[in-house]
């Protein structure tokens, strides 16, 4: 007897209903998911794949409407099920991780809370079972000192660990079939690996069904058994993984995988691109060309019962004009607190800033506001750096409105004429930010950022919500306009081949502290420090046949607020000896250019692996 699929998608359509018109969004959609089955869902976004999750779950409401086709989970007919039924579905049976964490967590609610909410909604578990069952899940999608982040807020974690906190929630009630929108978006590449071999994991364990919807061709090729592409509202192409990657059939495709394959080799788009000449390495002293220079930067936070997290540990590096800096390192590692306590939205508890030749952090707030215009920064999540109650245009003029005297018309034209730079449409200057996608707000946020031709734009993960084709655009654009007109970059990024394509240096942070910094190409062609290797080694290509044998770090991240003693490292690294247990290594430079802080790594470098050492992680 064969057994119906578990999911079973049949020439859907669905069609949205607006003030003056009807949109088609999705039309004649067909997809199936067999029980231990992962199928990737690719598309750019605007291309109706998050509408189709959202279809499935049995969450679209009006002006949204359902007018053709079926959905069959199990063989049973969704789109005929009351409410009532889809409730004791949905989070049990069919499960859902949304993108945009902080968009889909109570804000006034505690992670635990709602953990364990999610789990007594669907079973029999006391509260003290179901606490300490969501202790396990917060420590099995690799969150450090997962009791704390029960007691905390989502605002009181980073977006990777909110994204982790939402996988965390629809993995709780082992579900039959698993859908996850962008499930690696905002993570570093080595929790985003865990994380996958998390679901894989579970897929085989369950006998369950996996719907994986990402941008990111690398983990449909190494994740996924099935590709459905999909592109205005449309299925163009469905194929083994082998046979897509080998030979796509649609053009939608085929340019799908090329701007992918672009950021693996030496190119962003089909024309050749050079990469940018990697600048000296220049820690101390700071060279009068130098923009921001920070010496023994310390944030503390105190956290429940009194006691100290320690975010940043006496971080310290320079950027110099027209540079791209990056701040590569795990979610928790400090690198977004490094950029807020730049722009003091959070105040440094020791150590200096210094800005254009000035301590920020000794200068009066209202002497500071007037130096605002000449440090702008784009943050990590798009939905959450706008006001939802004003149009898209209103936000990108604003610093314009607040910090020049230009006229109306001015603004007007300058508006215009960002809008032109990122890539949008300058009607889209009359949207509100819920009418765009995640990807086309990034791209407003970035326009807002160099409103005001500023000397240093501090980036976020800017690349994290973008389509692979749109990616290559943006860092093109960022690129030109460093060469242009000088602005320099602090390029905070979990996408390793955005920092090798746009950045001239790289310092790599861990637990609060810069253990290697050095220039791009160097650290790729040869990572001396073993939480460098194991980085690269985790970078995940469009390629299924891509040989991966990663630098392991075994163990958990340690608790950020009761560190090991010595090398923070070292209750993870293979390499680690006796004098790593006691000593906390110092910063030294091992090789020209290359600074370190590792007491397994000899002076003098190893010689140059090669290509595939790099991308394996092996010597």
């Amino acid at each position: 007897m064969n057994l119906p699929p578990l999911l079973e998608v049949d020439r859907l359509t669905v069609t949205f209903h607006g003030n003056r018109d009807v949109r088609m969004i999705l039309e004649d959609v067909s997809l199936i998911v067999r029980d231990s089955e992962s199928v990737g869902l690719v598309g750019e976004s605007g291309s109706g794949k998050s509408v189709l999750l959202t279809a499935i779950m049995g969450l679209l409401r009006e002006p949204w409407r359902v007018t053709a086709g079926q959905i069959r989970f199990q063989g049973k007919d969704l789109l005929g099920l009351d409410e009532e039924a889809l409730l004791r579905l949905r989070g049990k049976e069919l499960a859902l991780a949304l993108a945009n964490p902080r968009q889909h967590l109570n804000p006034i609610v505690t992670i635990g809370r709602q953990l364990v909410d999610m789990q007594r909604a669907h079973g029999v578990l006391g509260h003290e079972a179901a606490f300490a069952r969501g202790v396990a899940l917060l420590e099995s999608v690799g969150i450090p000192d997962p009791l704390l982040r029960m007691h905390a807020y989502p605002h009181e974690l980073s977006g990777g660990m909110c994204q982790r906190v939402i996988l965390a929630l629809a993995i709780s009630n082992s579900p039959r079939l698993l859908m996850v929108d962008e499930p690696t978006n905002g993570l570093d590449v080595t929790i985003s690996v865990q994380i996958l071999e998390l679901l894989h994991g579970a897929v085989k364990r369950l006998k369950s069904g996996l719907l994986i919807v990402s941008r990111d061709l690398g983990v449909v090729a190494h994740y996924c058994g099935r590709v459905a592409v999909m592109r205005q509202g449309r299925i163009v192409e469905q194929a083994s993984v082998g046979n897509f990657f080998a030979a796509p059939r649609d053009p939608y495709s085929r340019r799908l995988l090329a701007a992918a394959s672009a950021a693996r080799d030496a190119d962003l788009t089909a024309g050749s691109v050079q990469l940018l000449k990697a600048k000296p390495n220049q820690i101390c002293p700071p060279e009068p060309a130098t923009v921001l220079q920070i010496e023994g930067l310390v944030k503390r936070f105190t956290v429940k019962g009194g006691r100290e997290l320690t975010a940043v540990d006496g971080v310290s590096f320079s950027v110099h004009r027209a540079e791209a800096l990056a701040l590569v390192g795990e979610s928790g590692s400090g690198k977004t607190t490094v950029g807020r306590c730049i722009l003091r939205i959070l105040e440094p508890n020791a150590g200096s800033i210094r800005f254009a030749g000035r301590d920020v952090t000794r200068l009066p707030v209202r002497k500071f506001r007037r130096l605002r215009s000449r440090v702008q920064m784009v943050f990590q999540d798009p939905f959450d750096s706008m006001n939802p109650r004003k149009r898209v245009g209103a936000a990108v003029v604003e610093p314009l409105r607040l910090t020049t005297k230009m006229v109306e018309r001015e603004i007007r034209r300058r508006c215009d004429e960002l809008f032109d730079l990122v890539g949008l449409s300058r009607e889209a200057a009359h949207l509100y930010p819920h009418q765009l996608s995640a990807g086309e707000l990034q791209r407003v946020g970035i326009a807002r950022a160099i409103a005001t031709n500023p000397d240093l734009v501090i980036f976020d993960e800017p690349t994290s919500s973008l389509d692979v084709s749109v990616r290559a655009d943006i860092l093109n654009l960022l690129r030109d306009l460093q060469q242009q007109i000088g602005i320099t970059y602090l390029f905070i990024s979990h996408d390793l081949t955005a920092v090798r394509r746009l950045c001239h240096r790289v310092a790599i942070l861990y637990l609060g502290k810069v253990v290697e910094i050095g220039e791009t190409e160097a650290i790729f062609r040869s990572p001396l420090h073993p939480y460098s290797r194991a980085l690269l080694s985790s970078v995940l290509y469009p390629d299924p046949d891509q040989v991966r044998a990663p630098f392991v770090l075994s163990g958990e991240i340690p608790s950020p607020i009761d560190l090991p003693t010595g090398c923070a490292l070292h209750t993870r690294c293979p390499m680690a000896s006796d004098v790593c247990r006691t000593q906390e290594p110092a910063m030294e430079e091992k090789t020209a250019s290359r600074w370190l802080a590792c007491h397994a790594v000899p002076a003098l470098a190893q010689p140059s692996p090669t290509r595939h050492d790099v991308e394996t992680g092996s010597r």
